[in-house]
């Protein structure tokens, strides 16, 4: 029996289900995959439901009235619903349909169990995904070897999905200047990632086959599973997560001799109609380029690239009518202007953003706009852009 040490009262119960699930899963009969697929989905539903009751000083964010929570219980896509709603931030590598369809399968067997039989790789799937659950959901956190890795290819599909899906993530936390909800479908980050010159769409095209083909395997709880066609999902997962892995280590070492770039303002023209910045660009640190691309860029600052060769008096103006509509940034603000500048470096296209704040003043005849302060640091670095 693997002993799994309590730590709060409240995680006991569901981490008993989920050790009952392990004894009956090593059994190694039809019998016993049905039940151990019962007790995993009572410590699933145990955990959800004691996540979503704890006082708010213990779960550390607020949570579902009473009246909620009770209206909730007796539904189990409705659980999930509330889970999803106070749970942001701790779902980040899960599906929720996962589970969903794992209970439907569940019911199944529990009401009509007599001749149905559950094929253990989907077991030892749905026991992935409730390690990952009741840890991020309690904290139950068995210890290191009291649970073994995977057991099956289906679970090993589970946490290799989980592991490249935080891969990404981490690839957002450091590319990406505005951090989106933890829940957001990654398929999504992966986009803002492509936008920012960090993944390109050959990247995405990948992933999105890959998470269709894995869908599959585990939506479909009724169809034969295929080994060969899991290794090859397998083999693609460690392809991608590999290849977001080298991209952190190609910006480290490439950190140590990238180019990067002052600009400090010299001059402003602020009229309202005619407000023109001028700003002197200089390279400070790095290997030596001899030529860039700018633009300036921000919700007043629509432009075209333009290019220079870098030396000592190259300078970035250009005049703005800052009555004209907006226009759409991701990466500046209406308060900021940006000053990008793009240069082509060690067989790539490299990107640096620098901003600063910008302010608005009304006078009788008159409207003046400024430059307010220092830059924004530090910089964006964005890494790679597309040509």
């Amino acid at each position: 029996m693997r002993k799994i040490i309590p730590t709060k009262p409240w995680t006991a119960g569901p981490k008993e289900l989920l050790e009952h699930a392990f004894e009956h899963l090593a059994k190694g009969n039809p019998f016993d995959f049905r039940i151990a697929m019962i007790s995993i989905d009572n410590a699933v539903e145990l955990a959800i439901k004691t996540y979503l009751g704890l006082p708010e000083r213990i779960r550390g964010s607020k949570g579902p009235s009473q009246k909620r929570l009770q209206e909730a219980v007796s539904s189990f896509p409705s659980l999930l619903d509330l889970l999803e709603e106070f749970a942001i931030g701790r779902l980040s590598s899960l599906d929720l349909g996962d589970i969903e369809v794992y209970h439907r399968l569940r019911n199944t067997l529990y009401h009509d169990g007599n001749g149905i039989t559950v094929d253990p790789e989907h077991v030892d799937s749905y026991l992935q995904i409730a390690k990952v659950l009741l840890n991020n959901l309690l904290g139950i956190a068995p210890e290191k070897d009291e649970f073994n890795p995977p057991s099956s290819l289906l679970g090993g599909l589970v946490t290799k999905w989980a592991s490249l899906v935080q891969e990404v993530r981490q690839t957002a936390r450091v590319y990406l200047d505005k951090e989106e909800s933890p829940e957001e479908p990654v398929l999504h980050t992966v986009d803002r990632l492509i936008t920012n010159g960090v993944l390109d769409t050959q990247f995405r095209r990948r992933l999105r086959d890959v998470n269709n083909i894995r869908n599959k395997f585990m939506h479909s709880v009724s169809v034969p599973l295929n080994e060969e066609d899991i290794r090859n999902l397998l083999d693609e997962l460690d392809e991608l997560e590999y290849y977001l892995k080298r991209i952190h280590e190609d910006n480290e070492y490439d950190e140590k001799d990238r180019p990067k770039f002052n600009c400090n303002l010299t001059a402003t023209s602020r009229l309202e109609k005619n407000f023109t910045p001028y700003f002197k660009i200089g390279q400070y640190t790095g290997d030596t380029i001899p030529q860039i691309q700018w633009r300036f860029r921000g919700p007043h600052f629509p432009m075209n690239w333009r290019q220079e060769h870098l030396g000592p008096d190259t300078t970035a103006s250009a005049t703005f009518n800052m009555s004209n509509a907006l226009v759409r940034d991701d990466l500046v603000n209406e308060n900021e202007i940006g000053l990008e500048i793009v240069f082509y470096w060690r067989g790539r296209w490299r990107s640096e953003l620098h901003k600063w704040l910008i302010t608005r003043k009304e006078f009788p005849n008159k409207v003046h706009w400024d430059i307010f302060g220092d830059e924004l640091l530090p910089p964006k670095y964005l890494g790679d852009i597309n040509e």
